[in-house]
């Protein structure tokens, strides 16, 4: 049997210690516009020391905002000066640094220091250099079609069952009328339909709950859809064609039996068996065709869900003086300081009181340093991405450049999982459109005698390609890629072509194909 002992041994080691700072700067790079704004308002709840800088925010006059905008833009070192993220802060190596997240993560290993003693701090003049995250109230003329209408942003459209239930009471109903209507009202999905998730009929279940006959139900359950949009409420699509044709179309006798009777063949594409059935010609199969296409499949499509999420670009890009040029889209963002009624407090008598604004202060000041590192890292980012897809932003996506994030990395010197952060939950305004930073990035098709192309690019070729077909004869999979390499040397395989049509929501030839 060994000997059991105790010993004492030195050993030297490095590895990489996630602090709470370092976890702070990683999330903050992750978030969205509007993410970081809810969490400068927590912030400014959670930690005194933390103030929101309205003098900067209102420094610049309302007169003075619109002098000049119709006589010029701006100039690129104007709107290069502008964009300094602190303009009375002068760099220092911290500052010239990359962010706090980049570097650790570049990092292969890295020795843990020992924090130093919060007494052994010049605080008056480490909390004075970041005592305001502000940009100098800098205002970047625009012009108003460059700009993305705010209408395209904020979104509050009223529910389905808002609407169906505003109509009801409007009704001139009874009772018992409204409370049947109430009850079916709320088992209609948000395409339009009333959905039996029980498996019983519903129509019978809320005449027992109810202490009605299915009759009344029924009557009552007619008049849902006859309401706003009329087909509301139908229990399959053939019902739903049916209230609509009955409503619309009431003369057309022949699509309601098309719709009520054919409605199968009709997908099948049995035209002619369709039309000998039904006693007519195809030309008149085609019209009433026509008429179905006017119909709403879904009706309650058209109107919202109780959350609508609207998007505010982190990023907007302006071309000036033949250059495109990278402006944070900052409108509206939240300036923050570091509170000089806490710094004050600093000299207090009691212990206690100054130990805790010691450790507020040092979170204020590392948060307003986290929020101007990240707003520089974005900013890197998007100048890269914008020098890599210059072809795209003159001409459209058609001409976006294969892009993976190792390129962008390499050329702005930092990680791969810092690109990768930077550009999720965030979007990009350019004059091709709003667009997620995401978008950006594709793999690469290859093409014969000219560059390689993105597959994004190549997705809107295929597009463009099914809409020029003849509807009557439409391209196959692999007529799209024959034509793909012999109009523009692209070589992809069938497969590949069926998956982009997927990915864009577009159906095979057959499913596209003219009925008549």
């Amino acid at each position: 049997m060994s000997d059991i002992f105790l010993r004492q041994e030195l050993r030297l080691q490095q590895k990489l210690v996630m602090t709470q700072q370092l976890q702070l700067a990683i999330r903050l790079l992750q978030m969205s516009r509007l993410e970081i704004d809810q969490e400068i308002r927590e912030q400014l709840t959670e930690n005194p020391c933390l103030e929101e800088d309205l003098e900067s925010q209102h420094q610049t006059a309302p007169d003075q905002l619109l002098q000049g905008v119709e006589d010029r833009k701006p100039s690129l070192d104007e709107i290069e000066e502008r964009q300094t993220f602190s303009q009375d802060q002068p760099e220092t190596p911290e500052t010239a640094q990359t962010s706090p997240e980049s570097a650790a993560v570049e990092s292969t290993a890295e020795t843990p220091q020992p924090d130093k003693d919060a007494n052994d701090l010049n605080w008056d003049r480490f909390v004075e250099h970041y005592e305001s995250f502000r940009d100098g109230g800098h205002v970047v003329r625009r012009d108003a079609d460059e700009t993305p209408s705010f209408e395209n942003f904020v979104a509050s459209p009223i529910s389905l069952h808002d609407h169906l239930i505003w109509q009801i009471r409007m009704a001139d109903l009874d009772e018992l009328q409204v409370a049947v209507a109430t009850e079916l009202i709320g088992n209609i999905d948000d395409t339009g339909y009333l959905r039996n998730e029980v498996g019983d009929d519903l129509v019978e279940a809320v005449a027992q709950d109810l202490g009605a006959p299915n009759e009344y139900v029924e009557e009552v359950l007619g008049q849902i859809q006859r309401l706003d949009p009329v087909g509301v409420g139908a229990r399959d699509l053939r019902e739903c064609l049916l209230v609509q044709a009955e409503h619309y179309y009431p003369e057309e006798a022949q699509l309601k039996r098309l719709i009520d009777v054919h409605l199968e063949d009709l997908e099948r594409r049995r035209v002619k068996q369709v039309a000998r059935a039904l006693g007519i010609s195809t030309e008149e199969l085609g019209r009433l065709v026509e008429l179905m296409g006017n119909l709403e499949p879904k009706p309650g499509r058209g109107f919202g869900g109780e959350h609508n999420p609207y998007i505010v670009p982190d990023v907007q890009v302006h071309k000036i003086d033949d250059e495109y040029v990278v402006i944070l889209n900052d409108d509206g963002m939240t300036r923050l300081r570091v509170s000089q009624h806490y710094r004050k407090g600093l000299k207090g008598q009691n212990e206690n009181a100054r130990e805790f604004i010691k450790k507020r202060l040092g979170a204020a000041v590392w948060f307003i340093k986290s929020i101007e590192q990240r707003q520089q890292t974005i900013r890197k980012v998007s100048e890269s991405i914008v020098q890599f897809q210059r072809e795209f932003l003159e001409k459209g996506s058609e001409f976006l450049r294969p892009l993976v994030l190792r390129d962008v990395a390499t050329d702005i010197g930092m990680h791969e999982s810092t690109v990768s952060r930077v550009t999720s939950n965030k979007y990009m305004h350019t004059p091709q459109g709003i667009f997620p930073m995401k978008y950006f990035f594709n793999s690469r098709i290859e093409r014969a005698g000219s560059g390689d192309l993105a597959s994004e690019a190549v997705k809107k070729k295929i597009l463009r390609f099914i809409q020029e077909e003849d509807g009557r004869r439409p391209l196959s999979d692999q007529g799209i890629s024959n034509l793909l390499k012999s109009s523009e040397g692209i070589r992809i395989a069938r497969r590949t072509v069926a998956k982009y049509r997927e990915q864009m929501g577009i159906g095979s030839s057959s499913e596209r194909k003219k009925l008549v």
